[in-house]
């Protein structure tokens, strides 16, 4: 390769790896403000709702037997999607 061609791969590398670490800081920042957990509890009617992944009580929305709006997560739950995301 030439001269050329490797400089503009260093430079789209630099880009890359600069994206993600703005990308890490911006999810980084949402995690710290947002709550996650695997599961959610409706404070109505006690009803659980479970996902694969740690999600926030706004993806948790509505529940569906009492039509509840307010979630509380399972503690071990959120302990487990913690332990999950630091790996």
């Amino acid at each position: 390769m030439d001269a050329a061609h490797e400089a503009m791969i260093r430079v789209l590398e630099s880009i890359r790896n600069q994206a993600d670490s703005v990308l890490k800081k911006i999810e980084h920042a949402c995690a710290i403000t947002e709550q996650r957990s695997l599961a959610w509890r409706c404070a109505a009617c006690g009803y659980t709702k479970h996902f694969t992944r740690p999600v926030s009580m706004r993806v948790a929305a509505l529940c569906p037997k009492c039509n509840g709006e307010r979630f509380d997560p399972l503690v071990n739950y959120v302990q487990l999607a913690k332990g999950k995301d630091d790996r």
